[in-house]
């Protein structure tokens, strides 16, 4: 499906995806909050003047767990929540009506291609993609990963059963695995992350 269809497809179902979706995608940010704990130096990453991308967030779910007091991973929460608070959580989607709804939380949303993300090289500490890289998988991987800056972590999740390996992930990436990845629900999360001289393959 190419990128305009999919796009569109999500315009339509925009007014009904949190309803349909909410409960699905909180296992994965649990999980991703449980792999980030697990880096002993990532509350240092996540604490530092850049930026945090959610990659195509959708209507802004992520952003809307992060403030839920009742969720798990308070520290880590309270972390990403100090950075959406200075304007450094930034979402981008395909979607017009997503990027939309994910505005009316206070995400700073725009839309773009996950595959060229139109964002400085080594601007981000860390990028979030939750079940959102569908087509092009190497070309977004590596697109994401260049947002990084020296240590920071991509968190990116698939569809279990169509999930490449972590290694074929750090391959396409040029980042390294920072965790085992764990399961979600229906998904596998994984995280990478960049070396200290922001190397690529």
């Amino acid at each position: 499906m190419d990128l305009r269809t999919l796009s569109r497809a999500y315009d339509r179902s925009a007014a009904t995806y949190d309803e349909r979706f909410r409960e699905l995608q909180r296992p994965k940010y649990r999980v991703a909050a449980k792999l980030l704990e697990s880096v002993p130096d990532a509350a240092g990453m996540l604490a530092r003047d850049a930026a945090i991308l959610d990659a195509g967030a959708g209507s802004g779910l992520f952003a809307e767990w992060l403030a839920d007091e009742a969720e798990s991973s308070p520290a880590v929460r309270s972390l990403l929540r100090a950075q959406a608070s200075r304007g450094r959580l930034l979402a981008l989607d395909a979607s017009v009506e997503m990027v939309r709804l994910a505005r009316m939380r206070g995400v700073h949303a725009f839309v773009a291609d996950l595959a060229r993300p139109p964002l400085a090289a080594g601007s981000c500490s860390l990028v979030v993609s939750f079940t959102a890289i569908l087509e092009q998988t190497r070309e977004s991987m590596g697109a994401l990963a260049a947002l990084l800056e020296p240590g920071g972590l991509l968190c990116v999740s698939f569809l279990a059963g169509e999930s490449p390996s972590s290694q074929q992930l750090s391959r396409w990436s040029g980042l390294t695995l920072a965790a085992a990845p764990s399961l979600a629900g229906q998904d596998l999360v994984h995280l990478l992350r960049a070396d200290d001289q922001l190397h690529r393959q």
